[in-house]
């Protein structure tokens, strides 16, 4: 296992299928050790760079938009280059998971492992998940375990 891991589940459960970072970090940190950091990140993205600070793997978890009907994960090594352009996390901030990735690498701060899970949403209103989102919280976790238990 790499010296640090920090799994960061980022989203507002108050903004529909926003809530789907929160969620699966919730369900990682029962299922982790304490060897690996679970936090989650409300916060505008560019407080991402600060929330994994210096571990060696970091894994994003968001919902995001990329054309797949809802409730899909998709997952990224972000460390290898950029995030695909058809891909947008939401974010009530302006900048989201992309852009805030694209500031690190070019700041020098990526970490040696960038993973980014992505959940396709559909609602990003008023609390609660959609369905479909709810219904991905188990495959979201089985990619980010995957990525934990090999880092």
């Amino acid at each position: 296992m790499a010296d640090s891991v920090r799994v960061v589940g980022v989203g507002n459960p108050s903004r529909g299928d926003d809530g789907i970072g929160p969620a699966v970090a919730a369900e990682v940190a029962i299922r982790v050790d304490s060897s690996v950091d679970v936090v989650v990140s409300t916060s505008d993205p560019h407080s991402l760079i600060e929330r994994w600070g210096s571990a060696d793997t970091v894994v994003l978890v968001d919902a995001m938009v990329h054309g797949g009907p809802p409730g899909t994960v998709t997952v990224f090594d972000a460390a290898l280059g950029p995030l695909p352009a058809d891909i947008e996390s939401v974010s009530s901030h302006g900048m989201g998971i992309p852009a805030a990735v694209e500031l690190a690498r070019s700041l020098g701060r990526l970490p040696e492992h960038l993973v980014v899970v992505g959940v396709a949403g559909r609602e990003f209103e008023g609390i609660g998940m959609t369905r479909e989102v709810r219904g991905a919280v188990e495959d979201a976790v089985r990619a980010v375990m995957e990525v934990v238990e090999h880092a």
